[in-house]
C-alpha cells in the first residue's frame, strides 16, 4: 500500500507529459494557408547535368521578398441567391469583401460564386432591377417611419405637401414634392394619415403620418394619448428644450 502510494505522484506526472505531449503533436498538424516568398542572397552555382551542387553556408542564407497571406486580395464578384437589404436582390451580381462573401453569404446560402456558367444561368444585370442595391432599405426604413406632421395651432390650414416635405426633412429625411400622394380628402384638422413615396419613380411605399398642433406657446400643445412611444419621446424632448 505504501509503495502504491509513492508511486501515485509519479504515475500523474507520468500522464501530465504524455497528454502535453499528445496536445503539442496535435497542435502541429493545424493547417494554414500561407506562402511566404524567399530568394537565396547569393546564387548557387552550375554543376554538371546529375550533380549535386555543394552549398555553403552562404548559399543558405535568404532574404524576404513576399507574405502572400498579407497581400490584400481585391473583392469578389458573387451573384446573390436572396434579397439582402444593403446588398443587392435575388440573382444580383454584385461585389462584395472576400472575407465578407466566405465568411457569411457562401456558408449561408446567401451567395454562390460567380463563375461563368452560374452568370450565364442565373446573374440579371442591375438594370433591370427596380431601383439601386439601398432601394430594399430604404423603402423598408420609411414603412417603419411614423412621421410627425407639425401644423400651426394658431391659424388656419390645408395640408400640402410642401408641408410633408419639411417633416420629412426634420425627420432627416430629404423627399421631392413630386415623389408624394396626399389622401383625396382636404385635411384641415389633425388625424392620422396615409401618404404614398414614388421612389426612384418606380417603387412605392406607404408612410404612416400624425398630424399635430404646434401653438406660438408650448403650453398649448396637446400630445395625443395613441402617439407612437418614440415620437411621444421626441415630443416631450421638444417641450423641454422650448421651456
Amino acid at each position: 500500500m505504501v509503495s502504491l502510494i509513492r508511486r501515485l505522484p509519479q504515475c500523474g506526472n507520468n500522464l501530465f507529459l504524455q497528454a502535453n505531449k499528445n496536445h503539442i503533436n496535435n497542435s502541429c498538424l493545424v493547417l494554414t494557408r500561407n506562402t511566404v516568398i524567399l530568394k537565396r542572397q547569393w546564387a548557387v552555382p552550375l554543376t554538371n547535368p546529375g550533380d549535386i551542387p555543394h552549398l555553403k553556408d552562404k548559399h543558405r542564407v535568404f532574404k524576404f521578398v513576399e507574405n502572400t497571406d498579407a497581400v490584400k486580395l481585391p473583392d469578389i464578384q458573387c451573384i446573390l441567391t436572396d434579397n439582402i437589404d444593403g446588398i443587392g436582390y435575388k440573382n444580383e451580381l454584385v461585389t462584395v469583401k472576400r472575407k465578407f462573401f466566405r465568411n457569411v453569404l457562401y456558408p449561408a446560402g446567401l451567395a454562390m460564386y460567380a463563375s461563368p456558367e452560374n452568370v450565364e444561368k442565373f446573374a440579371v444585370k442591375s438594370e433591370e432591377f427596380l431601383g439601386s442595391r439601398w432601394a430594399r432599405l430604404t423603402l423598408k426604413t420609411l414603412s417603419n417611419m411614423y412621421l410627425a406632421i407639425p401644423m400651426s395651432g394658431d391659424n388656419p390650414w390645408v395640408l400640402s405637401k410642401e408641408h410633408v416635405v419639411v417633416a420629412f426633412r426634420l425627420r432627416g429625411v430629404e423627399v421631392a414634392e413630386e415623389a408624394i400622394t396626399l389622401p383625396d380628402k382636404v385635411i384641415t384638422e389633425p388625424e392620422e394619415i396615409d401618404i404614398q413615396l414614388k421612389m426612384n419613380g418606380k417603387e412605392e411605399v406607404t408612410v404612416k403620418c400624425l398630424i399635430i398642433l404646434k401653438h406660438k406657446d408650448p403650453s398649448k400643445d396637446v400630445i395625443p394619448t395613441n402617439l407612437p412611444t418614440t415620437l411621444k419621446r421626441q415630443k416631450k424632448h421638444r417641450q423641454i428644450g422650448n421651456d
